[in-house]
């Protein structure tokens, strides 16, 4: 809380100041400009520029003059040799305004106003250029779309290495990004683009900045080291997606999201050693913040003057001085988080929020929650433990998670096939979780761990067209009590067992009572299926004994399973228990 938010009146002038006197503009002009004409010429002819095709166009020697590209469908191989201009105000390396399918690569562009630009134009890719030394590195604007640029070392450009304005659906991967004044300048509204893959490093004011635009994807990035406002900053946007990046010891903040941004999704992220790793500030709301690794911040995650529905859940917030801090933020969900080892794990500062998903979902899992777990139910007042804490964990008078979790929230995510439809699952464990496979109407899995210990597992499963659900440990079905205990909030099953460890084999059945084929239909083809299951005969089926197929669980395959099918048949004619 040591810094103020930065105003957007800043920040827009920030963005629309060209900061003239950080490039060394010359009076002098360039000595001319090349053009490669939209009838294949090259004109001078004496430029140091062959084509022998009038597609593939070549350098022969460096270039002292500007570019411009007047015909689409060409590739402009620069062969190692440099672009070099004079630092002349709006002067351009190369000029490709209107065209498209236009290939510009090996190239070392430096002292120009902007090194490449692309101006209404589309398809085009940039790659593997040195583009140092400019006002802006690579520029794209007025509409520009669907290029791509990849594979660039762009640095110490004095403006900004990479400038999106006005455009939309470009790619930029793969690049090297430091030392730039601004790492990535996104100006509005410039929406739908992707930022992936890229080193952006050592940036001076910051590594990307998106300014009132949606839809952009920032992904697999390592932005790491950037100094004055430090990582990314979305300011003012909407419906952007920040995810799988490594994010560590930039100045000032990780992530910050500002200006009324909302409906934003941060997921994945590896945030680490920033003084904040994630700040959510000035009426930003509607916000996900999922599934990261926020460790050793100064302020893991700030919410300052962000109220209602930030959502944030399964993050691991650990060794952080400060957990959460929440400062004119009420309003918000916060659950499903490891909270482990902070200095301060939740500084609420008169806020009040939300710390659980309700009953059976959980809360938070705290390291310093002295509870115990003896107990389940809403009212954790019934008979058998269900992995959440007997009572509530205490931040203050105003603030108190009811639900805390006893072990660690470390979600794996699958999906399954039920009917037609896939659905996706989380399962949760203090186990290690292999050979994971849907087939059919099960889910199946191998839980191992240190032998003699107790081992748990949480599945998290969508309530759709599924009126049986069992557990199997090792072949064996568990029936309660105590396990499988399985709950619903509305949506969702929420289906917990524990077990002592070694190594287990793991099977979950989900069907409509009958569907063993998992169609959706109880029918004939059921029938089939239990024909050629069944066990233990006579006479035995040619498939032999499958628990998919044992619908009563009671180790048969036999005309007991057939019964059930007939009460379940979805007709014609309807079985009396048919839905």
């Amino acid at each position: 809380m040591e810094r103020k938010a930065v105003s957007g009146i800043i920040l827009t002038l920030l963005l629309t100041s060209m900061l003239t006197l950080a490039f060394n503009i010359q009076p002098a002009k360039a000595s001319g400009v090349i053009y490669i004409r939209a009838d294949g010429s090259v004109d001078p002819p004496t430029a140091s520029v062959s084509s022998a095709d009038n597609i593939t166009y070549t350098f022969t020697d460096n270039i002292y003059d500007e570019i411009v590209v007047q015909r689409s469908n060409i590739v402009v191989d620069g062969n190692g040799y440099a672009l070099q201009g004079t630092g002349v105000l709006y002067s351009l390396g190369i000029d490709l305004s209107n065209i498209s399918n236009v290939t510009i690569k090996r190239i070392d562009i430096k002292d120009f106003d902007s090194g490449i630009s692309l101006q209404c134009s589309s398809n085009n890719t940039v790659l593997g250029n040195n583009i140092t030394n400019n006002g802006v590195g690579i520029k794209l604007d007025d509409d520009a779309r669907s290029n791509n640029i990849s594979g660039n070392t762009i640095t110490n450009n004095s403006y900004s290495g990479i400038m999106l304005d006005y455009c939309s659906g470009n790619s930029i991967s793969g690049n090297n990004i430091s030392a730039n004044f601004r790492g990535i300048l996104s100006k509005p509204p410039s929406s739908n683009n992707s930022i992936s893959g890229n080193n952006i490093t050592n940036n001076n004011l910051w590594g990307i900045i998106s300014a009132s635009s949606s839809g952009n994807r920032i992904s697999g990035n390592n932005i790491t080291a950037n100094n004055g406002l430090g990582g990314v900053i979305l300011e003012g946007g909407f419906d952007n997606c920040i995810s799988g990046n490594k994010i560590t010891a930039n100045a000032q903040v990780g992530i910050d999201i500002a200006s009324a941004s909302s409906n934003n999704s941060i997921s994945g992220n590896n945030i680490t050693n920033n003084p904040h790793g994630v700040w959510i500030l000035e009426s930003s709301s509607n916000n996900s913040i999922s599934g990261n690794q926020i460790v050793n911040n100064n302020y893991g995650i700030q919410l300052d003057q962000a109220s209602q529905m930030n959502d944030i859940s399964g993050n691991n917030i650990t060794n952080n001085e400060h957990g959460i801090v929440l400062v004119d933020s009420s309003n918000n969900s916060i659950y499903h988080n490891d909270f482990v080892a902070n200095t301060q794990q939740v500084s609420a500062n008169g806020c009040t929020n939300s710390w659980d998903d309700d009953y059976p979902s959980g809360g938070n899992y705290w390291s310093d929650y002295t509870g115990v777990d003896e107990k389940s139910g809403p009212n954790q007042n019934q008979t058998g433990n269900d992995g959440i804490g007997d009572t509530p964990y205490v931040i203050d008078a105003n603030n108190r998670d009811r639900y805390p979790l006893m072990n660690p929230w470390t979600p794996m995510e699958t999906s399954v096939k039920v009917g037609v439809n896939e659905y996706p699952v989380i399962v949760v464990s203090n186990t290690t979780l292999t050979q994971m496979v849907a087939s059919k109407n099960s889910l199946n899995f191998q839980a191992s761990g240190i032998p003699g210990e107790k081992g748990y597992v949480l599945v998290v499963f969508p309530m759709v067209n599924i009126t049986q659900i069992k557990v199997f440990i090792d072949d064996s079905n568990l029936t309660p009590p105590p396990y499988p205990l399985i709950n619903t909030n509305g949506t969702h099953y929420f289906i917990y067992f524990e077990f002592t460890l070694s190594t287990h084999d793991v099977i979950i059945l989900y069907a409509i009572p009958g569907d063993v084929n998992a169609d959706g239909v109880v029918d004939i083809a059921d029938v089939s299926l239990i024909s050629a299951h069944w066990y233990p005969g006579p006479p035995v089926g040619p498939l032999g004994y499958d628990p998919n197929y044992d619908i009563d669980g009671d180790g048969a395959i036999d005309i007991i399973d057939v019964s059930i099918i007939s009460a379940y048949w979805t007709g014609p004619p309807k079985g009396p228990l048919a839905p």
